[in-house]
């Protein structure tokens, strides 16, 4: 076996240095992608309700209010649908660039999914993972050991910093604190950080800095194996979306809302409706363009 790597270890691990956030861009769909995931599309600007992005949550919702026998316009910017669930298959075959994983196929709703779409899955084995160094040299058992056991002393004292702080702090000012303790070889720093990048960059998409120490590690798992999508995690969107009427290429402008229903001005003309949902991620709300 080679070097142990547990992701949900690293969920458990907190973070050093800065780690840079994965950025994505945006993807395109050819006309025919496009016929084929929304043929139900037409030149409507009304309908019972409007779903505002076309995300996993944003897809999610019209395709449950759509079953349910209303009538969704489903208006997304992007030129796909998806969000941070992106499958690229320009290589000629599927690369993940957003979601990777179902994290715990026990009771995960994307697991239903997946065997309601048909979509194959392969469990990941965290413990057969190999890692290197910063030259490219190959790590060893005893050296990656060696890092978890230095992570695992360092965050017992961020943890306990944790309960025990009157006021917040980003888990970056923690770390430092604790730091401020030791005294670390430059190749122990570099080791802790890359465990930083695979414990935030890497699963939130932010830095410590960025990062609440009272709120970190708070989160909830599913049990079971992890899997991944050999054809790709966009079988679950395509899923999703087929029937759809999606408007993409559609930029939300304005919503004004009141007792006799929703107007939505966008990049291509007002839509209007009785409700809408709105599933914007929450930086895009706070720039407050409603």
């Amino acid at each position: 076996m080679k070097n142990k790597f547990n992701r949900r270890d690293f969920l458990k691990a907190a973070s050093i240095g800065t780690a840079s956030a994965l950025a994505l861009a945006c993807g395109v769909l050819t006309p025919e992608e496009e016929t084929k995931l929304m043929p139900n599309q037409n030149s409507s600007t009304s309908a019972d309700v409007l779903v505002l992005g076309a995300g996993i949550a944003g897809l999610a919702a019209a395709r449950t209010l759509t079953d349910k026998g209303l009538n969704v316009i489903v208006l997304e910017a992007r030129t796909r649908v998806g969000g941070r669930m992106w499958t690229d298959s320009s290589l000629g075959l599927p690369l993940d660039l957003g979601a990777s994983w179902i994290h715990g196929v026990s009771g995960n709703p994307i697991t239903k999914l997946a065997k309601q779409f048909g979509a194959k899955t392969m469990a990941t084995d965290g413990e057969n993972g190999i890692m290197f160094h910063a030259d490219g040299s190959e790590m060893s058992d005893a050296e990656w050991t060696e890092i978890e056991a230095l992570f695992e002393e360092i965050y017992a004292e961020v943890e306990i910093m944790q309960e025990d702080t009157d006021s917040d702090m980003s888990l970056q000012e923690a770390f430092n604190e604790v730091l401020a303790e030791y005294d670390l070889s430059e190749e122990e720093l570099r080791g802790l950080n890359y465990y930083a990048y695979l414990g935030t960059a890497l699963e939130y998409g932010a830095d410590p800095k960025d990062l609440s120490l009272w709120e970190w590690d708070q989160d909830e798992e599913f049990g079971g194996e992890e899997v991944i999508f050999p054809g790709g995690y966009n079988q679950i969107t395509d899923g999703l979306a087929k029937g759809l009427d999606i408007r993409l290429g559609t930029v939300v402008n304005t919503v004004r809302y009141g007792s006799d229903g929703v107007e939505v001005e966008t990049s291509a003309g007002s839509f209007v409706a009785d409700k809408a949902v709105v599933t914007f991620p929450l930086g895009v709300l706070e720039t407050g363009f409603c």
